[in-house]
């Protein structure tokens, strides 16, 4: 998150990036402007919504200078016909971290599962077969989204744009089953070989070769020295403001909020992930 105001009448603020998203859930962008933008934030506990107002560090000192002097001048302000600051928060520099969400459809494992469930972009071939299913379907699951990060685009899409969503689905189903998906040109073309090798990996469509979490966090990408030094986050946010700034294109968007910067591939942010499903 870049700099952002939204700080409490006792002063208050925060200077760690966790604590601020553990209180405010941010939203969609309201508005852009010359210098910062808008967006909505609701209190976790209250529910309350808020605007929250972006400054973007990396626009200069004369954007900092500006987004601090608002601050200070609005900390001396109460009135009820003058916008009221509620909090603020800096942050050293514009690295964020990838989270994951939307658990309830999550379920603990007591056996194997029957009933599909889940956003058809992300289902592994053996939910979309309607087969017992368990663990694994997680690791595929990461598979999509460690595609999605390093190129900025879904592994799995209709081609055709198919308005109907029945006929749209069954489109993504089959090419999920098949594990039809390629590493494109140019998108692809500066991911090392162990990246690509871990989202095939991860991507197996047969369960039962399908490589674990456990694996994972041993692969050379990961455990290795098999990463590219070179920084992704221009070419993938481009395809991300391309493939899920669309309204129709939304629901792909299930684990990827579209505040969520993608990071250089070395950065390794899926470690968590693997550790937490194991």
């Amino acid at each position: 998150m870049p700099f952002g105001c939204l700080a409490l009448r006792d002063g208050r603020s925060y200077d760690n990036i966790s604590d601020v998203i553990d209180k405010y859930e941010f939203g969609q962008i309201l508005r852009a402007k010359e210098f910062c933008e808008l967006c909505l934030a609701k209190d976790r506990q209250t529910d309350k919504v808020f605007v929250c107002k972006k400054f973007l560090k990396k626009d200069g000192r004369k954007v900092r200078k500006a987004a601090k002097n608002e601050i200070m001048i609005l900390k001396l302000v109460h009135h009820p016909n003058i916008l009221q600051l509620i909090d603020t928060f800096e942050t050293q520099n514009n690295h964020n971290k990838v989270v994951l969400r939307d658990f309830y459809l999550s379920r603990f494992e007591n056996g194997p599962i029957t009933e599909p469930c889940g956003t058809p972009e992300y289902l592994a071939p053996e939910v979309v077969a309607r087969h017992r299913y368990g663990r694994p379907v997680d690791c595929w699951a990461v598979g999509v989204i460690t595609f999605i990060l390093l190129s900025g685009n879904p592994p799995f899409y209709d081609e055709t744009e198919e308005e109907n969503t029945d006929l749209h689905n069954r489109i993504i189903f089959c090419r999920i089953v098949a594990g039809d998906f390629e590493f494109d040109s140019p998108y692809w073309d500066d991911i090392s070989p162990a990246a690509k090798e871990l989202v095939c990996r991860l991507m197996e469509v047969d369960q039962m070769l399908r490589i674990t979490a456990q694996d994972a966090l041993g692969h050379e990408w990961i455990a290795g020295n098999g990463a590219s030094e070179k920084n992704l986050k221009a070419g993938v946010c481009a395809q991300f403001e391309k493939n899920f700034a669309k309204a129709k294109c939304s629901s792909q968007a299930l684990s990827l909020s579209i505040t969520t910067l993608p990071v250089p591939e070395e950065m390794h942010p899926l470690c968590p992930v693997f550790h937490h499903l194991i």
